[in-house]
């Protein structure tokens, strides 16, 4: 009867511990899972927002105008967004609210993020600071935010500001 005992608690001993170890296997290909996720997450973030700097500042400064003061800017903040200067996505304030689902293959497995973007004016003095509502300035913040369609919780923001650059002569 003793050794009985004795290979039960061994047994159960055994058992604890190959269940421990397979928590820590779990574990850890979950967090490489949710790391894989993130660099996607911000392979997308990037990726949108060098699409969206690749273009003009303003509709004025596509249309190869000079801009002598802030009023020649085409785009009050408030006129932010697809369509609003009659044009197709050609300026950085088009983009304004843009939301696009984008996937990325791994393995097997497609995974979907939803990217979103926001464009304001930044300020003259912290250009990673956004402009007081209203005010037209040499610079727009863009902030992009992916999210992950698989894990919800997982979200990535990155920002960047523009400059007018030599187009703003004031």
């Amino acid at each position: 009867m003793p050794q009985t005992m004795l290979a039960i608690l061994a047994m159960m001993l055994f058992s604890m511990f190959a269940v421990e170890q397979q928590k820590k296997v779990y574990l850890a290909q979950q967090t490489m899972i949710r790391q894989t996720v993130s660099v996607m997450l911000n392979g997308a973030s990037v990726e949108r927002l060098e699409e969206i700097g690749s273009k003009g500042y303003d509709q004025t400064v596509v249309d190869n105008e000079t801009l002598s003061s802030s009023a020649d800017l085409s785009s009050p903040d408030t006129a932010f967004g697809p369509g609003n200067d009659h044009t197709p996505e050609d300026d950085l304030d088009d983009f304004h609210t843009a939301v696009d689902t984008v996937y990325r293959v791994i393995g097997a497995v497609s995974l979907g993020f939803v990217v979103e973007s926001e464009v304001v004016y930044a300020s003259e003095f912290d250009p990673e600071q956004p402009a007081a509502p209203g005010t037209k300035t040499k610079y727009k913040l863009v902030t992009v935010t992916a999210r992950s369609l698989t894990l919800p919780d997982l979200e990535v923001r990155i920002s960047r500001s523009f400059s007018c650059g030599r187009a703003c002569q004031w």
